[in-house]
């Protein structure tokens, strides 16, 4: 577990933003987990309180997202925030999304507390499961989108290899059987 400086002026919440793919089946058989560029997906951020006072409560003033090409847009997410009590989190309501362009997409967003106070915003590293101090003027995240190539690419080169296993497999027996029939 992380320390966290003190200090009763600002609270510290950790934003780590939770994605559930919404799309269709591929080949009738995969369910991808990955978000893909133009389906639909639902967003959520898991906000938790790693400080030492209990977060008041507030709002989410402002959602960006900002795509890899320079493209951003604004969302109304005015969603209030509810207490949150010193190393406990939640999650909030869902934004039904359709991200329109693959590759890297920023979220940015901008929280306010009821009484006023400033936000440290802390962010997740993916890698070593640690959080660490982001900014106090607006959190910020990315995740990355696939394109349906990629996920067509993907689940076709699963099948060749499935495929490819099974020839060997086949021909491996055939060679057994033809040997054990030689030998006798």
């Amino acid at each position: 577990m992380n320390k966290v400086k003190s200090d009763f002026n600002t609270y510290k919440l950790l934003i780590v933003p939770k994605m559930i793919s919404k799309s269709e089946r591929y080949f009738r058989i995969f369910k991808p987990k990955e978000i893909i560029a133009s389906q639909p997906c639902e967003i959520r951020f898991e906000i938790k309180n790693i400080g030492k006072n209990e977060f008041p409560g507030g709002k989410i003033q402002k959602l960006h997202v900002r795509y890899h090409s320079g493209e951003m847009s604004e969302h109304e997410y005015n969603r209030d925030i509810p207490k949150i009590p010193v190393e406990k989190s939640i999650q909030t309501l869902p934004l039904e999304k359709v991200l329109i362009s693959n590759g890297t997409v920023w979220f940015l967003m901008i929280l306010s507390s009821s009484d006023g106070k400033k936000i440290n915003y802390y962010q997740l590293d993916k890698a070593t499961n640690n959080y660490n101090f982001h900014d106090s003027k607006l959190w910020s995240d990315f995740i990355f989108v696939y394109s349906e190539q990629e996920m067509h690419h993907r689940y076709l080169t699963y099948i060749s290899i499935l495929l490819a296993s099974i020839t060997i497999l086949i021909t491996m027996i055939i060679l057994i059987l033809g040997l054990i029939e030689f030998w006798s």
